[in-house]
């Protein structure tokens, strides 16, 4: 893979990730605390270029508390974007629970 591809590549999981980020409901607050700490670590790993950690702490905040499917199916861009095939599943699992509770 060229440098131009990996480049590309990195900002197309990005844009995923940031996308996932931005549909994240707020959080209860008996949840706040756990819910600022991963969304912190996200940004701090997403800073660092470390993709596949910022997509551990986004899939944490989305066990932590209830996503659209939107939210999901951009996890799952993202995992198969870094080739993270043992990921995916999960993620499209989720997706699908969620499409079925909110037809």
């Amino acid at each position: 893979m060229t440098r131009v591809e990996q480049v590309k590549r990195w900002k197309v999981t990005q844009a995923n990730l940031e996308r996932a980020r931005r549909l994240l409901p707020s959080a209860p607050a008996d949840l706040a605390a756990d819910y600022d700490r991963l969304l912190s670590e996200y940004s701090s790993y997403l800073d660092h270029n470390e993709l596949e950690l910022a997509l551990d702490m986004l899939q944490e905040l989305g066990d932590l508390v209830p996503c659209r499917g939107g939210y999901w199916r951009n996890l799952e861009r993202a995992a198969e974007t870094m080739e993270l095939h043992a990921r995916i599943p999960y993620l499209r699992q989720r997706f699908e629970q969620t499409g079925r509770r909110n037809p």
